[in-house]
């Protein structure tokens, strides 16, 4: 499965979910998610039967090990904005 896609947010606030990845993971129209704020971003998480601190738990966790990974591969926000701006051939 396709595990990263580079998507835009309209200007209310709208995102598209790639539809390789919808298909793939049984995401239909009125699926609801927990978006999390993470240091240099943030993250969608399809709720089902967890519970919100147990969900908040699960994405600290996931972004203090990104932020992990980036720090011991000196990635800065400036080199990950780069890599947008490229994978999106702007630059």
């Amino acid at each position: 499965m396709q595990r990263l896609a580079m998507v835009e947010m309209s200007d209310d606030g709208r995102v598209v979910i790639p539809e390789v990845m919808r298909k793939k993971l049984g995401i239909v129209g009125k699926t609801r998610f927990a978006a999390v704020a993470g240091d240099n971003g943030f993250y969608f998480r399809r709720i089902e039967e967890a519970s919100k601190k147990r969900l908040l738990n699960r994405f600290d966790n996931l972004s203090r090990e990104v932020n992990q990974h980036f720090k011991e591969r000196e990635i800065t926000p400036n080199d990950a904005e780069e890599a947008v701006r490229w994978a999106r051939g702007q630059e």
